[in-house]
């Protein structure tokens, strides 16, 4: 064979090759070419109002609860229980009579265990005084020194207190020693009117525990109140820095204590029964509903830069970027802020219809 005709051959043959690669080429583009481009699926925002309520925990902490005990008064017998649960202790308010000398309240940060009379030195005066003075039968400013403004007090105390010769001195087995800080009422009474007075030391109330904290889980929003369902005076308004006020703890424990809020769990105790901790679950809400937008959860995107979106059809037809904010989410909705406006359709399937959706 010539060169000619071999040349001839040899076009023969490569034609067809290039012409079947090229052909192979096309069909692997053609998929993605001949799919159908996805239909947009049109919808409208609903506006519904909302008080976005959430469940908050709450955890409340107590100090364990104060024991009073008995002074190291000499034996008797208590004719008078002067006290019952709920009543307060304060300074100079009569707890028992025992032979017929009544037992007094006196607050201090800590128990004063020396005889005081005239003449007598020292922090514990001022302890004194300063109890004599809450009470309303010392009218001086307290001090270190037990004088005689102090004396002339504890005389008029002892006189109604049922001494027969009040004499002005102090003994330490007269009075019954709260802390100071102590929550002021009492809980349960230990003794009884015809019993002998316990030994000294021995328990004879207990007062109820004050709570030391109340945290709640998430912390509550700007506007919103909490919801307790057991408790009878409605929404609890917190404070500007997101705590409870005073009284709502207050109406918080007394539910707890009365068993009418149910735990989360069950609450660590002390050896002695007392509650240390207390969880329980309830609800955080916007004070006034307001009115929300609600978009299917498909409709909003969130481009590249993180910018929140949806595409409404614009006066040309085009979809058009609606910037947003989303508050809330479920499987099948979007809550938003701002919405498109009301009579304005919105496309609920832009990663499918729109080639490089950007806000």
């Amino acid at each position: 064979m010539n060169v000619g005709a071999a040349a001839a051959v040899a076009l023969l043959v490569a034609v067809p090759v290039v012409a079947t690669a090229s052909v192979y080429q096309r069909l692997a583009r053609l998929p993605d070419e001949l799919e159908p481009p996805a239909s947009p699926v049109v919808a409208h925002a609903t506006r519904v109002m909302s008080d976005r309520r959430r469940s908050i925990a709450v955890d409340v902490s107590f100090e364990p609860a104060v024991v009073i005990r008995a002074p190291d008064h000499e034996g008797g017998i208590v004719q008078a229980v002067l006290v019952k649960s709920g009543d307060p202790l304060n300074d100079g308010d009569p707890v028992l009579r025992v032979d017929g000398v009544t037992l007094y309240v006196l607050r201090s940060p800590e128990p004063i265990t020396r005889t005081l009379s005239l003449r007598s030195v020292g922090a514990d005066v001022i302890e004194l005084e300063t109890s004599l003075a809450a009470s309303g039968w010392f009218e001086g400013v307290p001090d270190d020194r037990f004088d005689e403004a102090t004396e002339s007090a504890l005389e008029h105390l002892q006189a109604v207190s049922g001494y027969a010769r009040p004499d002005g001195v102090f003994r330490p087995a007269d009075a019954v020693w709260v802390p100071i800080d102590a929550a002021q009422a009492v809980s349960t009474v230990a003794v009884a009117a015809g019993q002998r007075l316990p030994a000294a030391g021995e328990p004879i109330a207990r007062l109820r525990q004050a709570p030391t904290t109340v945290t709640t889980d998430p912390p509550f929003e700007t506007d919103e109140v909490m919801v307790v369902s057991s408790l009878a005076g409605g929404p609890i308004v917190p404070k500007p820095d997101g705590s409870l006020p005073d009284s709502a703890v207050r109406e918080i424990v007394g539910a707890i204590q009365a068993g009418r809020i149910e735990p989360d769990r069950p609450p660590t105790t002390t050896s002695d029964g007392d509650v240390v901790e207390f969880a329980f679950t309830a609800s955080a809400r916007l004070a006034e509903p307001i009115e929300t937008i609600v978009v299917p959860i498909g409709s909003v995107i969130s481009d590249r830069s993180g910018t929140a979106c949806l595409f409404v059809v614009s006066s040309t037809g085009a979809w058009t970027p609606f910037r947003t904010t989303v508050t809330d989410s479920d499987l099948n909705s979007v809550t938003i802020v701002p919405g498109p406006p009301d009579d304005t359709g919105l496309l609920t399937n832009p990663l499918d219809v729109l080639k490089d959706p950007r806000c």
